[in-house]
């Protein structure tokens, strides 16, 4: 079994006013605009008499591909050379700064997660939207990950706990694995046990610890951590196989996306998803649940800004999606959507959060 090597990874506390020491002048900040508003992180990059760099800011506000790269152009016209790159923020721009670090032939990479929403900053490639299609592209590899436990605790819970969902997916994707082998659809990656066994591992380290994580305290943050740190290397170390990662659950939150047109918290589509294939599978749905409930995550499609039937029409066209766009096999490859499973899922959803509702 290949050997796993996440990348370095420095926990600690007044980690953001370092950065301006060490980016190599012209540096670009790639970060979003809430984030960029606020003093408390601004203040955190302003250059100073005994440092070299002062930063190009660069919100995100596109993760089409096309854009991005006329937008980076302008940036080297106006500027010139650019020599570092710092990701601060979300899953976003992370993938952003991965996707300008690497089209600019490696430059270097910092990564600074606001929020512990996702895998990204621990995986070599950025999600990047092609025609609206989310594809996986480029490589890159931070000089660190600078965990500040400040500004992730400062986070809103909600951003926080819902990257739960990146390593709870672990749980379908297995199930999609065994099935796709059964159908003689995995393709370059035949089922391991080995490697499945591992990934299971570290998904109960997870929920053995998950008090701990729905509280946000420096243990939980480093639970989770690991737990994405395993997952972001693992896609390379086992040769660009996201069988073991995800399945069902990620290609439902591309599907949704695509249909819907929106920009989720990433973590909240994917749960929904996990919940979905998990029920599909008949594989412990009520496990899943319960860790999604407890880490506070609302599922219901009222939550993200969509409706039941937004979901109900991401199922039904799910299948056409995945072969057009040349994902993998999954349950939902397979599966039949009638009207009455439709019913009585969406029963059985709003039913779990009856008692949030008092």
């Amino acid at each position: 079994m290949a050997q796993i090597k996440p990348f370095t990874t420095v926990f600690g506390r007044g980690l953001l006013e370092e950065v301006r020491y060490i980016s190599a002048p012209c540096a670009v900040l790639v970060t979003m605009k809430d984030l960029w508003s606020m003093e408390k992180f601004r203040s955190k990059f302003v250059k100073e008499d005994n440092c070299h760099t002062e930063f190009i800011i660069y919100c995100v506000e596109s993760l089409d591909a096309e854009t991005l790269q006329k937008e980076l152009q302008t940036l080297v016209e106006k500027h010139g050379k650019i020599n570092t790159i710092v990701g601060f923020g979300g899953g976003q721009a992370i993938d952003v700064a991965k996707f300008f670090s690497w089209t600019l032939g490696g430059v270097p990479l910092f990564q600074i997660p606001t929020a512990l929403t996702v895998d990204a900053p621990w995986g070599h490639r950025a999600a990047i939207r092609y025609d609206g299609i989310v594809r996986y592209v480029g490589f890159a590899v931070p000089s660190a990950v600078y965990i500040d436990y400040d500004v992730i605790m400062s986070a809103p819970k909600r951003l926080n706990v819902s990257g739960v969902a990146d390593v709870l997916c672990f749980h379908t994707a297995h199930h999609d694995w065994a099935l796709a082998e059964k159908h003689k659809e995995a393709g370059n990656w035949p089922y391991d046990s080995e490697v499945v066994a591992e990934a299971q591992s570290r998904l109960q380290a997870l929920l053995n610890n998950l008090e701990e994580v729905q509280n946000m305290t420096e243990k939980g943050i480093r639970t989770l951590v690991q737990a994405f740190q395993y997952g972001g290397a693992a896609f390379h170390a086992y040769g660009w196989n996201p069988r073991p990662l995800e399945g069902f659950d990620h290609l439902f939150f591309y599907a949704l996306e695509h249909r819907t047109g929106k920009h989720f918290i990433h973590g909240y589509p994917v749960a929904l998803g996990i919940w979905l294939g998990s029920l599909l599978q008949k594989n412990d749905p009520e496990m899943v649940i319960m860790v999604v409930k407890k880490c506070g995550i609302d599922i219901r499609p009222e939550a993200m800004g969509i409706t039941w039937s937004d979901v109900e029409d991401t199922l039904k066209g799910l299948a056409s999606f995945v072969k057009e766009n040349k994902y993998m096999f999954t349950i939902g490859s397979i599966a039949e959507f009638s009207s009455e499973w439709l019913q009585e899922t969406k029963d059985k959803l709003y039913d779990n959060y009856k008692d949030w509702e008092s």
